[in-house]
C-alpha cells in the first residue's frame, strides 16, 4: 500500500503540468472501500533543453521511516506524540527543509472518495538541513481536544524544501502523504462537534469529487464554492468561519492572497447545518488553494479545495545543487525543473534564469533558457567546478513571461554548512579546507642544502681594464743592450778625434 501511495503522489504531483492523457489506476484500498478513481497522468519535456528533470529530482526519496504513536490509545485532553526518523536518501544535500503535519479523523461514509475529516494542519519542524543518507529523529505533537469523538485518528506527514518544493507527500492533495501514523481516542462523545459535509461540496452548483483533479476556469469566469457545515449535536454551536485563498497552495503564508480572504460568524442550530460560501470572478492565471476553516474554542474543521485559472503561470518544481559543501576542485551541477502550472494545454514564451552566488555576492555560474515553456516538465542544468572552498552558497531561480515581462516566481535556496546537524561533516570539511589552503613548504635540493650562504643581489660594478706592461726580463735585456751601444758609440767618437 505504501508503494502505491508514493507512486500515486508522484503522478498527482504533475496534475497541473501534464498534457499526455493516459488513463491510469492509482490509489489505495481502504478497509471497506473501493480503489480510488482513474486519473490522467503524463510527462516531461526533455527535447526543449536536452535535460531530464528526473535525473536530478527524485520525489519520495526523503523518507519518514516508520512513523508511530508513542501510545496506540489516547484520551481526550492528552497530547498525542508521533515519532519518526527523516532520512535523506538522495545523493545530494537537502536544505531549508520543513515538515507539515495534518491530523485527520476517519470519514467512514465516503473517505475513500472524498477524503477524511481534516482537523488540524501545522508546521511540525522548520529549517532542517540533511547531508546525503543522513537521518534526523523527529517527534510531532498534537493536543487532543476535549470534545474529540472516539475513533481512529491519522497524522499525515509531508516534507518540503523552502515551504515550496515537495520532496515527500503533497499537502494540497487529500490522502497523498509522505508518512502516516494512526492511533485511537477513547471518548464519551460519539459524534464530531461539527464538520464540513465533504459529500455536498458544490462548485458552480455542481457536486465535486474531492479526490479528483482540480477544475480549470477561464479568466474572468465566476467561481463559487458552497459547502454545508453540519452540527450533529443536541446543542447549538457558535462557529467562526475563515476563508483563505492561496496562490498555488497553503504551505507558505507568503502565498496568502489577503484581498480574496474573509471571515464570518455562524450560529448553527442543534442537529442542523448552515451553508458556507464564497465566490471569485477576477483571478489571474494560476493554480489556487482555498482553505476554509470552521472553528470555536474547542474544535476545528478544515476543508481544502483546489482549482486553476487558465493561462501562463510558470513555476519551479525543484532547484538544487548536486554537491555541498564544496572543496576547491570539486565538480558539481546546478539544476532547475519548471513548467506552466495552470492547465494541460497552455504554452507561453518565457525566460528562466538560474544563478549561483557565494556569500559575498560573487557570481559563480549562470544558466539561462529562453523559449516556449510547456505544461510538461522542463529542466536546465550547468556543470561547474569549485574554484575555492565554499561553506555557503545562494542559488536563485527566476521564471518570467517574456511577452509581459512579469516575473512569475523568484526563489533563493541558501546552502549553509552551519545549518547541518552533523558535527563530523562540518569538522571534516574544515580540516580538508585547511589542508587545501595551507601554503606549501618548498623542498630544498641537495645543492641548496649544502650552500646556506644567502646570495645578495646587487648592481654590477665596472672593473677598470689593467694597464699594458712589458715583461721585466725583456726590459732588462733592452737596457743592457742600450748601455753597450751607447758606450760603444762614445768610444768610437773619442778614437776618431785622436
Amino acid at each position: 500500500m505504501d508503494n502505491k501511495k508514493i507512486l500515486a503522489a508522484f503522478f498527482v504531483f504533475f496534475y497541473l503540468s501534464i498534457c499526455l492523457s493516459t488513463s491510469v489506476n492509482i490509489g489505495d484500498k481502504q478497509e471497506g472501500g473501493e480503489d480510488t478513481i482513474n486519473i490522467s497522468v503524463g510527462g516531461r519535456n526533455v527535447e526543449a533543453t536536452g535535460v531530464d528533470c528526473f535525473d536530478y529530482y527524485h520525489f519520495g526519496l526523503v523518507e519518514f521511516d516508520y512513523p508511530r504513536p508513542e501510545k496506540t490509545v489516547y484520551k481526550t485532553g492528552e497530547t498525542a506524540s508521533i515519532v519518526t526518523t527523516i532520512i535523506n536518501n538522495n545523493e545530494y544535500a537537502i536544505v531549508q527543509g520543513n515538515v507539515i503535519a495534518q491530523v485527520y479523523y476517519t470519514n467512514k461514509e465516503s473517505g475513500n472518495y472524498q477524503g477524511d475529516h481534516l482537523l488540524a494542519e501545522f508546521i511540525a519542524f522548520d529549517g532542517l538541513a540533511l547531508a546525503p543518507k543522513q537521518a534526523y529523529d523527529l517527534a510531532v505533537e498534537w493536543q487532543i481536544p476535549k470534545d474529540a469523538p472516539k475513533g481512529r485518528y491519522d497524522v499525515a506527514l509531508y516534507f518540503q524544501e523552502l515551504h515550496t518544493y515537495n520532496m515527500s507527500g503533497l499537502p494540497f492533495i487529500t490522502n497523498y502523504y509522505g508518512g502516516l501514523a494512526s492511533f485511537d481516542v477513547e471518548s464519551a462523545n460519539e459524534n464530531l462537534p461539527f464538520y464540513f459535509d465533504r459529500n455536498a461540496v458544490l462548485l458552480n452548483g455542481e457536486k465535486q469529487l474531492l479526490r479528483h483533479f482540480s477544475k480549470n476556469f477561464e479568466k474572468g469566469e465566476k467561481i463559487t464554492y458552497e459547502v454545508p457545515i453540519v452540527n450533529p449535536t443536541t446543542k447549538s454551536q457558535s462557529v467562526s468561519v475563515t476563508y483563505q485563498l492561496y496562490s498555488w497552495d497553503q504551505s507558505d503564508e507568503k502565498n496568502l492572497l489577503v484581498k480574496y480572504s474573509k471571515n464570518e460568524n455562524m450560529e448553527i442550530g442543534a442537529k442542523s447545518s448552515k451553508k458556507a460560501s464564497i465566490n471569485f470572478n477576477d483571478l489571474e492565471a494560476g493554480a489556487y488553494e482555498l482553505k476554509i476553516t470552521a472553528s470555536n474554542n474547542a474544535w476545528n474543521s478544515i476543508l481544502l479545495l483546489r482549482f486553476t485559472v487558465k493561462g501562463a503561470k510558470g513555476r519551479f518544481i525543484h532547484t538544487g545543487l548536486t554537491a555541498f559543501p564544496l572543496l576547491k576542485g570539486d565538480n558539481f551541477t546546478m539544476f532547475a525543473c519548471f513548467s506552466n502550472t495552470t492547465d494541460w494545454f497552455t504554452n507561453f514564451n518565457g525566460e528562466v534564469v538560474l544563478e549561483l552566488k557565494d556569500n559575498k555576492g560573487n557570481i559563480l555560474g549562470t544558466e539561462t533558457f529562453r523559449g516556449e515553456i510547456t505544461p510538461k516538465i522542463m529542466a536546465i542544468k550547468k556543470d561547474l567546478k569549485a574554484t575555492e572552498c565554499y561553506d555557503e552558497l545562494h542559488l536563485t531561480a527566476r521564471i518570467k513571461d517574456s511577452g509581459t515581462g512579469k516575473i512569475h516566481q523568484e526563489i533563493t535556496k541558501v546552502y549553509r554548512l552551519a545549518d547541518f546537524r552533523d558535527a563530523n561533516l562540518i569538522d571534516k570539511f574544515y580540516e580538508e579546507k585547511a589542508k587545501i589552503e595551507a601554503k606549501p613548504t618548498p623542498t630544498k635540493t641537495v645543492e641548496e642544502t649544502r650552500t646556506q650562504v644567502p646570495v645578495k643581489t646587487q648592481e654590477p660594478t665596472k672593473t677598470p681594464l689593467p694597464k699594458e706592461e712589458f715583461p721585466s726580463g725583456i726590459l732588462l735585456v733592452t737596457a743592457v743592450a742600450a748601455i753597450i751601444i751607447v758606450g760603444g758609440a762614445l768610444y768610437y767618437i773619442k778614437k776618431v778625434r785622436k
